[in-house]
């Protein structure tokens, strides 16, 4: 496991092309992060903190409490995902923003 930090631009898009799962971790309890979502688009493992917020708007993602144990745990399940699990992931992101921008170019042409 390799903790990056703050990346650029190219070298963000280049370990996200390399990792076998995302970690995408919050303290605030309505925190959406961008990262997560990117994961998703990326089709690699998501593994979030367990608040309800990321539970809802990332169902396949492996939620954990912000502890090591729990963590650790839900990387040893998330490096098992399967291809079929990521294109789910991804086809219920895609639903989520097709839907949001057709509500928005609706509430546009009103």
């Amino acid at each position: 496991m390799e903790f990056v930090g703050f990346l650029g631009p190219d070298a963000y898009a280049a370990e996200f092309g390399r990792a076998h799962a995302i970690m995408s971790l919050t303290t605030e309890p309505t925190s959406i992060m961008r990262s997560a979502y990117e994961a998703v688009y990326a089709r690699r493992p998501l593994v979030t903190s367990e608040w309800p917020s990321l539970q809802q708007v990332f169902p396949l993602a492996h939620h954990a409490a912000n502890v090591a144990p729990a963590l650790a745990d839900a990387v040893r399940t998330a490096l098992q995902d399967d291809a079929a699990r990521l294109d789910k992931a991804l086809a219920l992101q895609s639903a989520r923003w097709f839907d949001q921008l057709t509500r928005l170019q609706a509430a546009l042409s009103r």
